[in-house]
This record gives structure tokens, sequence and C-alpha cells, in this order.
């Protein structure tokens, strides 16, 4: 049996699934399919948060992110073309870095089914990318 302790702000979906009658029976019903999604998110959410190598190589895509960000921008203010070639080669490694973390990611989530499952929900959302 589950058992879940769920705030009562959390069951206010009643109003988003439009139901405005109250009975003890619907009570019951709609306390079941709030326990029901509260399960299923938590057991995905705690797939990812538990999940060490994900999170670190997420971290350091991040990372790299940012530092081709900064090359970029110091480009655009780079005016001699020695500094200029340099940043454009650091730029260039840095996409190589970041191709070759987003395959590590793919593999590390190919690789598990829950987590396959969960990057299946998360790109059905529009505006999210892999």
């Amino acid at each position: 049996m589950f058992y879940s302790r769920i705030h009562s702000s959390r069951v206010a979906f009643r109003r988003y699934l439009g139901v405005t009658a109250k009975t003890d029976r619907q009570d019951a019903r709609l306390l079941a399919e709030c326990a029901a999604l509260e399960r299923h998110g938590n057991a995905l959410g705690q797939a990812v948060q538990g999940d060490d190598t994900l999170r670190e190589l997420a971290a350091r895509r991040r990372q790299v992110m940012h530092m081709r960000q900064a090359e970029q921008c110091r480009l655009a203010m780079a005016h001699e073309a020695r500094v200029k070639a340099g940043i454009e080669a650091m730029i260039r490694h840095l996409d190589t870095e970041i191709a070759a973390l987003e395959v590590a990611i793919e593999a590390h989530i190919a690789a598990s089914a829950t987590l396959r499952r969960l990057a299946a929900v998360l790109r059905t959302s529009r505006g999210l990318g892999r």
C-alpha cells in the first residue's frame, strides 16, 4: 500500500479539473488521483536527483556553455588578428567539448529505463530541447 502526505493546497486541483460538486466519493477519487500523480512525479524526480553522473555531466555542459559565451563576447571585442584567431580556436574546442558532453548525456539517459521514460515525457513539452 502507498501512503503519502500532501499539503491541502496541492489537492486544490479540483478547480483545475473543473469539478464543482463535492461529495465524499468524489473527494476520495480526487485524493487518489492526486496521490498517484504525486507518487509518479516523485519517482521520476528522485531518479534525476539521485543520479550523480547525470547531474555532473549536465553541470559540466552548463559550465562549458558559459565559457563559450564568454569567449564569444571576447571575440566581439577583439581587434588584433592573433587574438581573434586564438579566441576562435578556443570556441571551436569548446564546441567539440559541448558535443562530446551531449553525446555522453544521451548515452547515459539511453542506459536507464527510468531516465528514458522521463526524457520522453519532457520532450513532449514545447520549447524543451534535448
